[in-house]
């Protein structure tokens, strides 16, 4: 039996129910919605975010394009016990290898653009350093990106204060197999991922999250350089580079986000901002601010 199936059993996605299809075998999954234009929007989540948090974006983009949203191992009950030992490279390859998969039948003819939010950031920029995915990709839109190295976390005083001490301690329970992965607890999720959110929102979100690799979270505070391989993707991949930073993010810092920009600098790139508060998850703001922002990259991805 696929490994499609198995995740179908387990979990009926909000996805299902907006028109999309689970497709791929194995740990190679994806829900596509096809569309009838040529272009085709890729979105990959961020850590300890599931599938599902693409939800509010989705609901905004034209139904004319073919939306695919990637669906990474740590979603699927069933995976290893030891996840925690996944590292960047294995979730890199994986989502690579979804892509070329996709190409080759979902996704056959189509225009990409690559929609990453934090990790799944640093995953998209990798993707396009494989020569068929940027051939075809038109545009990267890198959502509070994760920094290319790991000097910007390390030395990112509010990210530990905030709540990257108290995951720590979650991080060996992870990689000694007594946890499946790394599930940060209440606090580290409020202070790094959410802000202040109703109690009753906050709950329904906290249990939406996925576990994580705690191998990953080591890399990215302590020995991750991604610069050099963005350099190579730069020199050859001509297509638009849009960055989108809240300036109070407790996670990214505003000064990670321009030592991005500035690295492998081109016209092509281009930086926007989303409204002041908005979390490092900006799909849990509400109101007219979250509206306005959905608006903001609604226009980003699309035009």
């Amino acid at each position: 039996m696929s490994q499609q199936c198995d995740y179908r059993e387990e979990k009926m996605s909000i996805y299902d129910k907006m028109g999309f299809e689970l497709v791929g075998y194995h740990q190679r999954l994806a829900y596509v919605r096809k569309g009838n234009s040529r272009r085709a929007f890729v979105f990959i989540s961020g850590f300890n975010q599931p599938a599902e948090s693409w939800e509010d974006t989705i609901k905004v983009i034209n139904r004319s394009h073919t939306i695919v949203i990637i669906v990474r191992r740590q979603e699927n009950e069933r995976a290893s016990h030891f996840l925690g030992w996944q590292s960047i490279a294995t979730q890199q390859r994986e989502v690579v290898e979804t892509i070329l998969q996709l190409k080759c039948h979902e996704l056959i003819g189509l225009r990409l653009t690559i929609v990453g939010h934090s990790v799944g950031s640093m995953i998209a920029r990798h993707c396009l350093s494989h020569l068929k995915i940027s051939g075809c990709t038109d545009r990267l839109v890198q959502i509070a990106p994760v920094p290319l190295t790991w000097h910007d976390f390390a030395f990112h005083l509010t990210f530990w204060m905030k709540g990257g001490l108290l995951a720590v301690p979650y991080v060996f329970l992870a990689l000694l197999g007594i946890s499946r992965g790394l599930s940060p607890p209440r606090s580290a999720v409020q202070g790094l991922f959410s802000g202040e959110i109703n109690s009753d929102r906050f709950d329904d979100y906290f249990w939406s999250l996925v576990p994580d690799s705690a191998l990953v979270f080591l890399q990215l505070t302590f020995w991750y350089n991604g610069t050099k391989e963005w350099e190579e993707v730069r020199s050859h991949w001509r297509g638009q580079n849009m960055v989108i930073g809240a300036p109070t993010d407790t996670t990214i810092s505003s000064r990670s986000i321009m030592r991005l920009i500035q690295t492998a600098a081109s016209p092509m790139t281009r930086l926007y901002w989303f409204s002041h508060g908005t979390p490092h998850c900006y799909w849990l703001d509400r109101g007219v601010k979250l509206d306005n922002n959905l608006a903001r990259l609604r226009e980003i991805i699309e035009d």
